[in-house]
């Protein structure tokens, strides 16, 4: 009888060590009490729907955290708003939370990297990874299924009015058309000036003429950061497009990524430079994020920087005079 009490015993301690709770599913490190997750309200949408992506930590008081800067490691995805909250403290314990809203321009596949949280205990650091999120979007939303079709109510017949509206839809037609027209021609007018003067001027020269009178209008000191940075990402984008010949004026800021990958003829390192100017652009100009002075400071040096490092200096065709004429000319 005591044997078989034993059997059990050890049966049962094989059993609760088998169940035992893994560190890797939720990121937690239990000697610390430091616990950090990454998360999307949903892994498959449409191009109209936005993803909230919340990046959350807690910890004991005594512990200091670090979020990432996550808005410079989401690449592909949109960022249309972004917040934080915290340090607050709940059952003593401080909470950090950082969200965003996202929207992807292109269907296709998107992978949100894994993000460090840095936390510092007395004199120990430790890092904690947060695992790949993968979404998925699509043209249409994935909600939308044979059930919604059946709910929408048929239109009813076309009602006969009473009045002849041909004249109405043809004054429309013709207006529409020669408003059309208008536009091509300013279009390509504009496209034409915009040849004729980098054909004049080398592409660093113009840019550098563009961002001194960008200065001269003291917007940053007025407070208009936001349409400073609009101005300062437009004279930047002129300048890839005339420096190297891409669209960088029409892209979107990920088609121009793409293309400046394909530049054979700029460094690697002036390739991320420009990567981080124009993500950063984005988040001034579409997600209501406000800079420091130093941060802006910071964004005019390095769009001066690229173009220093990127500058073609225009060739200059030296003519050899005829020996006679080295001589004065004079031929004997």
């Amino acid at each position: 009888m005591s044997r078989l009490f034993v059997f059990v015993l050890v049966l049962l301690a094989a059993c609760t060590a088998d169940q035992a709770p893994s560190d890797a599913d939720n990121r937690t490190e239990e000697s610390s009490g430091i616990v950090v997750s990454a998360q999307t309200d949903r892994t498959v949408a449409a191009l109209d729907e936005t993803i909230r992506f919340t990046l959350r930590a807690t910890c004991p008081p005594h512990i200091q955290l670090h979020l990432p800067e996550v808005g410079d490691l989401i690449a592909g995805l949109r960022i249309v708003d972004f917040g934080e909250t915290g340090p607050s403290q709940i059952d003593n314990r401080l909470v950090f939370e950082k969200w965003f809203d996202l929207r992807a321009d292109l269907s296709g596949a998107y992978i949100i990297p894994s993000m460090t949280v840095r936390a510092v205990d007395h004199d120990v650091t430790r890092e904690i990874e947060t695992p790949q999120i993968f979404i998925k979007v699509g043209a249409h939303s994935a909600y939308f299924d044979n059930a919604t079709m059946q709910d929408i109510i048929d239109i009813k017949a076309p009602v006969v009015l009473p009045r002849d509206l041909k004249p109405f839809i043809l004054g429309s037609a013709i207006a529409i058309a020669l408003i059309v027209s208008a536009l091509f021609v300013w279009l390509y007018l504009r496209k034409r000036r915009a040849a004729v003067t980098a054909a004049l001027k080398p592409a660093h020269v113009l840019a550098y003429e563009q961002l001194e009178q960008l200065e001269s209008e003291g917007l940053v000191e007025k407070g208009i950061v936001h349409e400073y940075y609009f101005q300062l990402s437009d004279i930047f984008r002129h300048y890839l497009q005339n420096r190297f010949a891409i669209s960088a004026v029409e892209q979107t800021t990920q088609e121009l990524l793409r293309s400046i990958t394909g530049l054979s003829d700029m460094s690697v390192a002036v390739k991320n430079h420009t990567r981080g100017f124009l993500l950063h652009a984005d988040l001034v100009k579409f997600a209501k994020y406000r800079p420091e002075k130093a941060v802006i400071q910071h964004s005019r040096q390095q769009v001066h920087d690229i173009i220093d490092q990127t500058r073609q200096e225009p060739q200059v065709i030296e003519h050899q005079l005829p020996e006679d004429s080295m001589h004065g000319g004079i031929r004997q």
